[in-house]
């Protein structure tokens, strides 16, 4: 009697749960391995405060991305999606229409691989931020977030009472220079 199998194929699918408590940012790792593909798609889950702000599903093929998806979250909203081609190449960014939230990119127009990521409230202050490494978003620390909106705050009461009226360019000149000099590496 003739058995009936299925083709051996060997998909080992590896999963394994890391919950990293790095400054203030969590993440839960998965990895599924196709050995017939020679693909790893590693996905990762990043939390803030409790909350997902960002899903990154990166496939590797020969030790080299050769693609992905990247969702950024906040308060348990989609506010856009990052597609990531082959060797870490931006291939699109979409945002989603909100009305509590802004979210915006930087690009370095000469790197294809690099972008950066902020989600903003309607007063706004930087509530999220993303840095990117060949296309590959990870969360900002909270104390560089932070930081930004303290630089922001100052900037706006420095501009508030330091205006021109009545000052010599050479005076205001010297506040400029002095405020740039206390924040230069911030």
């Amino acid at each position: 009697m003739k058995t009936n199998r299925c083709p051996l194929i060997l998909i080992a699918t590896i999963l394994w749960v890391i919950q990293i408590k790095a400054q203030d940012v969590q993440f839960i790792t998965t990895a599924k391995t196709n050995s017939e593909t020679r693909t790893i798609i590693v996905t990762d889950t990043f939390i803030r405060n409790g909350k997902t702000n960002l899903v990154r599903q990166i496939r590797f093929q020969n030790a080299a991305v050769s693609g992905g998806v990247q969702k950024i979250y906040h308060d348990n909203l989609l506010l856009g999606t990052v597609l990531v081609g082959k060797d870490g190449n931006i291939l699109d960014i979409s945002t989603e229409p909100n009305p509590k939230y802004c979210l915006s990119f930087d690009l370095w127009h000469s790197d294809k691989h690099r972008i950066g990521a902020s989600i903003m409230d309607t007063n706004y202050s930087l509530i999220d931020g993303f840095n990117c490494t060949n296309g590959i978003l990870i969360p900002v620390k909270s104390s560089q977030i932070e930081k930004f909106n303290q630089f922001i705050d100052e900037t706006a009461e420095f501009v508030k009472t330091n205006n021109r009226a009545g000052k010599s360019d050479k005076e205001f000149g010297r506040q400029v220079e002095d405020f740039i000099e206390k924040h230069k590496n911030d």
